[in-house]
């Protein structure tokens, strides 16, 4: 017995000894684990901070005959700000002012001609003088484009394919054989996630408002859409047109040249998309997998297919609208008149919605993003209401969606992203824009264009936001009910508040109008249970904290009561009348 009590308490030591020494490896392999994270973010902060100086700072006197010109850093230019927008080419159909573009003093034979650019023209500038650091060798990365095969005909099933992405790498940029107006920046830090993430730039084409005979229609709007497939979750980002980037094989030029720049050239790989992809790629780290496009044209046809959308306008828009007849002769100004929308809830057709996402002349081209994503928004919500999100249904809507939407996706990737569209609540898109003066500065070129050059902190702060799943506050609040009573005298201001809140990730009920009020009053039967969720719900609502009303109610069949008075202000879009 005593022989036995001995082997069974070695057994249990040996039992012990063997606890320790997992709890022991397991902590060592979190205390790696983590420095290995730590040591991933302070890598990251570097790349960043290698960024910064690496983004053209002060405008930078080249002389032209310098061919063999290397990547160039320098501080940030001072210029006094002024309009940042090119004016639109006028469109008959959605209404846009007619206005004479300015001509391109550095491109004396026409935006493109037979060369990518001509060389810049010498100018003095005020500023510190270039600082002629070389920038750090490149290492070459390989390409590998992966491609789903599209088969020639496609039957529904009840399970969808499996969903492959391409693999995006940066290509070495080759030397450039001109002098540039400004420095260059270093490659942005290439985003990273943990995620399964799919991103597809969306893009307009001003095609439809040119002359028929000039190929060099420019790119009028990006968005990426990033599709969180981890997360379930949705994020828009809207990349600025004027935005002054590094486009391969061209050099420093807006953002909105690279597609039609890659269809003229035929770039490889890839045409147009190609060279976008390889921009977004190396100004924001962005890898984009996909892309669709469309005209003008295409857009109104898409949205009348659908019999139209519901818009929730916050911010008054007023500008030039086409009044005319609809056919193909050269407009008059005359046949412009102002139009406006106030406040309100309204059911667009397609000229009017391609109206409202286009206008920027009253207000500014960052203001503008913020439309056109709600345009998009309101296209997908009306598209799921309708049924037309649907496995079964999809098939045979391609052949139509293919015809006014040009795009790299082909059936099989639409199916395979199907199921997270029709899964989505409103509270899971988030949307990014950029304004000026916080992830962008204004600069004019020597040649006297308007252009927006990246302000490396603020610019990558939103690209990394962008890129983060939503936050626990954003998802708690999904879980919330609020009721929303509209007694400011103005109607249906509490469906454009409810639309405001759905989109912020809370579950919003307009109730339609009420007792007239002078104040907007938040009653909150939670008693605060969650201050953060709280402060969320104000900013997305654009009400003070003043307004809050504090009424705990165990027996509470909402957590929020939102009484619009006749102060409310639906208006706090970031570069709003900002140019």
């Amino acid at each position: 017995m005593k022989r036995l009590r001995s082997f069974a308490f070695f057994i249990a030591r040996g039992v012990v000894a063997l606890v320790i020494l997992v709890v022991i490896g397991l902590l060592g392999r979190g205390i790696v684990l983590g420095a290995q994270d730590l040591a991933g973010a302070l890598n990251t902060q570097r790349q960043h901070d290698q960024q910064v100086a690496g983004f053209p700072g002060a405008a930078t006197q080249i002389a032209i005959n310098n061919a063999t010109l290397g990547y160039l850093r320098t501080h940030a230019p001072t210029d006094t700000p002024t309009a940042t927008d090119t004016p639109d080419q006028p469109n008959p159909d959605d209404g846009s002012a007619p206005t004479d573009l300015p001509t391109d003093v550095s491109q004396p034979s026409g935006r493109f001609g037979s060369v990518p650019l001509a060389d810049a023209p010498t100018a003095t500038l005020s500023g510190p003088p270039p600082t002629n650091t070389p920038r750090p060798t490149m290492t070459p990365l390989a390409v590998t484009i992966t491609l789903t095969p599209s088969p020639t005909v496609y039957v529904a099933a009840t399970v969808p394919p499996t969903f492959v992405k391409p693999t995006v790498a940066l290509l070495q940029p080759p030397p450039l054989s001109r002098a540039q107006v400004t420095a260059v920046p270093s490659p942005a830090p290439r985003l990273k996630s943990a995620n399964d993430i799919v991103n597809v730039v969306l893009t307009g084409s001003d095609a439809d408002g040119t002359d028929p005979g000039d190929p060099s229609s420019r790119t009028d709007s990006m968005i990426v859409v990033s599709i969180n497939r981890t997360a379930n979750s949705v994020s828009m980002l809207s990349l600025p047109r004027d935005l002054f980037v590094f486009i391969p094989t061209l050099g420093m030029q807006r953002l909105n040249d690279a597609f039609i720049v890659g269809e003229s050239i035929h770039y490889q790989p890839g045409g147009g998309f190609g060279l976008l992809q390889q921009t977004i790629l190396y100004n924001f780290g962005i890898p984009v997998h996909f892309y669709a496009r469309v005209s003008f044209n295409g857009f109104k046809k898409m949205i009348d297919t659908i019999n139209g959308v519901d818009v929730a306008v916050d911010c008054p828009v007023t500008d030039l609208r086409y009044q005319g007849p609809i056919d193909n002769h050269t407009p008059e100004p005359a046949e412009y008149t102002l139009f406006t929308l106030n406040p309100g809830y309204y059911h667009m057709n397609g000229s009017l919605a391609l109206w409202y996402a286009r206008m920027r002349h009253a207000s500014s081209d960052f203001d503008r993003s913020r439309r056109q994503q709600q345009v998009l928004r309101a296209i997908w919500k009306t598209a799921r209401t309708q049924g037309l999100i649907d496995l079964t249904k999809i098939s045979d809507l391609w052949t139509q969606a293919t015809s006014i939407v040009q795009t790299s996706l082909t059936l099989p990737d639409v199916i395979g992203l199907a199921p997270i569209a029709l899964s989505l609540n409103p509270g899971d898109v988030t949307s990014y824009y950029m304004s000026k003066g916080y992830e962008t500065q204004h600069w004019k070129t020597p040649a006297g264009e308007d252009v927006q050059l990246p302000e490396p902190k603020g610019f990558f702060d939103t690209i990394n936001r962008f890129y983060t799943p939503p936050s626990k506050n954003r998802l708690a609040a999904q879980g919330l009910n609020i009721d929303i009573i509209n007694g400011s005298g103005v109607a249906d201001l509490d469906k454009v508040a409810g639309d405001r809140l759905s989109w912020g990730g809370f579950a919003a009920t307009p109730k339609g109008a009420g007792d007239a009020t002078a104040k907007t009053v938040v009653y909150d039967y939670t008693g605060g249970a969650n201050p953060g969720t709280l402060v969320a719900l104000l900013k997305a609502l654009n009400v003070k904290q003043s307004a809050v009303q504090s009424q705990p109610d165990p027996n509470r069949t909402v957590d929020f009561k939102i009484v619009l008075g006749a102060d409310y202000n639906s208006c706090s879009a970031p570069g709003y009348a900002a140019k």
